[in-house]
């Protein structure tokens, strides 16, 4: 006794069939007739293309099918619920944009940053004019505080007090500048 392929039985053509294609469309299971939402196209050895159910291609123990059945199942999932987090995050930024007059809450902060840096280096121009004045050219102590006090970071309080040695009554009116 030969075991044939329920989908010969049923007249769908000759095994071996073979997954051709699938989509979403309501539609009508041409092995049982049932309802079905996700159409697998498939084809037989002699041509004749049909649209299976998932649950017909499971019932068939034709585990060739079964495994791209449920490759395809689990891919067409995973796109749902990838489109799903995206979406949300979508509507997330679209909350914050109309929150924050068309900026996300990362590009306020962002701009909050950029103009609380702007407004530190505009106040540190005083001190940040001494660059010029206490870099030596050597690499050495002036050098490295030139360098951080153009990139608006102040040195210690030993450090000021080094500075001041160095460059005098300049560097005591720039600090206390920005003090004020």
């Amino acid at each position: 006794m030969t075991n044939t392929h329920k989908f010969t039985e049923s007249g769908l053509g000759e095994a071996p069939f073979r997954f051709v294609d699938v989509d979403e469309k309501p539609d009508g299971c041409r092995h049982c007739g049932t309802g079905i939402r996700i159409r697998f196209h498939i084809v037989s050895a002699d041509g004749v293309r049909s649209v299976v159910g998932s649950t017909c291609i499971e019932k068939t123990g034709d585990q060739g099918l079964i495994d791209i059945a449920k490759a395809e199942k689990n891919r067409r999932a995973r796109e749902k619920a990838q489109a799903k987090r995206h979406a949300a995050i979508d509507a997330e930024f679209q909350a914050q944009r109309d929150r924050n007059g068309g900026f996300t809450d990362w590009e306020v902060a962002e701009q909050r940053h950029v103009a609380e840096k702007t407004a530190r280096l505009e106040a540190l121009k005083p001190i940040i004019a001494l660059a010029d004045d206490l870099e030596d050219g050597r690499g050495g102590f002036r050098d490295s505080v030139a360098s951080d006090l153009r990139n608006g970071i102040l040195p210690t309080p030993r450090g000021i007090e080094i500075v001041i040695e160095i460059l005098g009554a300049p560097a005591v009116a720039a600090f206390k500048a920005v003090d004020a």
